[in-house]
């Protein structure tokens, strides 16, 4: 028998036309950052289309708010803490280590990460003068803790992307036919794995992987091993074919820090 997904719903009645037009002026604010709906209704949306509506024009501050916003309605989704005065200090680590990895943008500037926690520390700061909450020292040590190992990340997610889309700097990009060359490579393996892996160790060309849903070991080669570090996840595919040794790195979903392990495995095991 199927089943029908759970699907929440709840009405709101305006109490005057003035708070109907106040609705729609944020509906048009908050889909410039793709706020879910649910959002203007939370105690969290005034604050993010008020900090919006300080730098309207501000491409930085809007990639900032897309990636807050899904973290609280579509990463939490009905786990989203209550108030500002809940959101503890593993709220911030998991925002921070675990979530904004899966948006890192493949840019030629590499600024992803400096951006946002440069964004993320503007804004704990204006809500604790506004919710008289004291986050903004945690939030500074995490990002100050973050910052090399999410530079690694966003170095690594980049490197392997152009590898899997050489050209997707240059104009007149085709993605289809890089797709349609990943999806040919893929056919040749006879197994392949896609799922979380971490970093064990690497020697010469090969990095050492460990397979963190049943803890198998995965010699790999076809990653930059000049900038990888020892503890690092990666999510993808490898692939191997029938007599041979050594796995291949095939495709790239997020590299993350080994601070995201916790909460990338308890993803992992409620999806499971």
């Amino acid at each position: 028998m199927n089943q029908i997904p759970e699907v929440k719903v709840f009405k709101h009645s305006f109490a005057s036309p003035e708070e109907y037009q106040e609705f729609l002026s944020d509906l048009q604010v908050s889909s410039q950052f793709k706020m879910r709906y649910r959002g203007l209704y939370q105690y969290y949306g005034k604050d993010l289309i008020a900090f919006k509506r300080e730098k309207p024009r501000c491409m930085i501050r809007n990639e900032f708010l897309q990636v807050f916003s899904s973290y609280m309605t579509d990463y939490l989704e009905d786990h989203c803490p209550p108030s500002w005065n809940d959101c503890h200090p593993p709220f911030w680590e998991e925002l921070i280590f675990a979530h904004f990895p899966h948006h890192f943008k493949v840019t030629e500037e590499e600024k992803e990460v400096e951006n946002f926690l440069s964004e993320l520390n503007r804004f704990v700061k204006r809500i604790d003068k506004k919710a008289g909450t004291r986050w903004t020292q945690e939030v500074r040590t995490y990002s100050d803790e973050a910052l090399i190992d999410l530079k690694i990340c966003e170095r690594l997610l980049n490197r392997l992307f152009l590898k899997q889309y050489p050209d997707f700097h240059k104009e007149g990009w085709d993605f289809k036919k890089d797709f349609d060359r990943i999806e040919h490579l893929l056919y040749h393996f006879n197994r392949s794995f896609h799922t979380l892996f971490q970093v064990i160790d690497i020697i010469d060309e090969t990095v050492i992987l460990e397979k963190l849903d049943d803890g198998r070991i995965f010699h790999t080669r076809g990653l930059p091993v000049n900038i990888i570090k020892p503890d690092l996840l990666f999510f993808g595919t490898i692939g191997q074919n029938s007599g041979q040794f050594s796995w291949r790195w095939l495709l790239t979903e997020g590299i993350y820090p080994e601070r995201a392990k916790p909460f990338m495995l308890n993803k992992l095991y409620n999806l499971s």
